[in-house]
C-alpha cells in the first residue's frame, strides 16, 4: 500500500499532503500488526482492533485522531485494491474524477475546507444554537478568504474543554506529521503542569 502512495503521488493522482496524511496513517496504524497480519484482508476485516491496540500502545493520541487515522487507512485499502485489480481501470477513474478521487480528505465527508473556494460564498452557516442562552456563536478570520465560526459555551472554556478542542483539530493540520512531531510539542502550552 505503501508503494501504491508513493506511485499515485509520483503521478498526479494524489497531492503531497494527502499521500503524506495518508502514509503517516497507514505507517502507524500498520506498525501494531505482526508481519503475517499485514494484508489487505486482514487489515479490512480488523480494523477496529488495529485501532484499539495503537491507542492502547499510544495513550497520548487520543480522539478523533485514531479515527482519522482509520478513514484515512480505509481510503487507502479501497483505492490500492481498486489499483491492484485494474490499475487502468483505477487511473481512468481517477482522472475522471480528479482530486476528489484521491486529492482532498476534507472534501470526502463536507468537513471544513481550508482551501479558498471559486464558487459564490455559500449563504451564512445557521446557528443552530440561536435559541440556547447557554451558547454563543464567535468567528476568527483565519485567513483574508476564510472564516471559522464555532459555537462554545457563554461561559468559557475550561482548560481540559480547550486540550480536547486542539485534539480534535489536530488531524485537520496539513503540515502536522505525527512520525516527526509529538502531538504534546505541539501542543505543550495546553498540557498540565508545563507552563514556558
Amino acid at each position: 500500500m505503501l508503494n501504491f502512495l508513493e506511485i499515485a503521488e509520483k503521478q498526479g493522482f494524489l497531492n503531497d499532503n494527502t499521500a503524506q496524511g495518508r502514509r503517516t496513517a497507514c505507517v502507524k496504524l500498520l506498525s501494531v500488526l505482526e508481519p503475517g497480519q499485514r494484508t489487505t484482508s486482514y487489515v479490512r476485516a480488523n480494523l477496529d482492533t488495529i485501532k484499539a491496540r495503537f491507542q492502547n500502545l499510544n495513550k497520548e493520541v487520543r480522539g478523533g485522531t485514531i479515527d482519522e487515522y482509520g478513514r484515512r487507512l480505509q481510503l487507502v485499502l479501497s483505492d490500492y485494491e481498486l489499483w491492484s485489480t485494474d490499475r487502468a481501470a483505477w487511473e481512468k477513474k481517477a482522472s475522471a474524477r480528479g482530486a476528489k478521487v484521491l486529492g482532498d480528505d476534507n472534501d470526502k465527508r463536507g468537513r471544513l475546507s481550508l482551501r479558498p473556494s471559486k464558487q459564490k460564498p455559500s449563504a451564512p452557516v445557521p446557528n443552530l444554537f440561536a435559541d440556547r442562552p447557554d451558547a454563543r456563536t464567535v468567528s476568527f478570520p483565519l485567513r483574508p478568504d476564510f472564516e471559522v465560526t464555532v459555537s462554545l459555551p457563554k461561559d468559557l472554556l475550561t482548560m481540559a474543554e480547550l486540550r480536547r478542542l486542539a485534539w480534535f483539530l489536530l488531524p485537520y493540520a496539513a503540515d502536522f506529521d505525527p512520525g516527526t512531531t509529538s502531538p504534546r510539542a505541539v501542543f505543550q502550552m495546553l498540557e498540565p503542569g508545563e507552563r514556558s
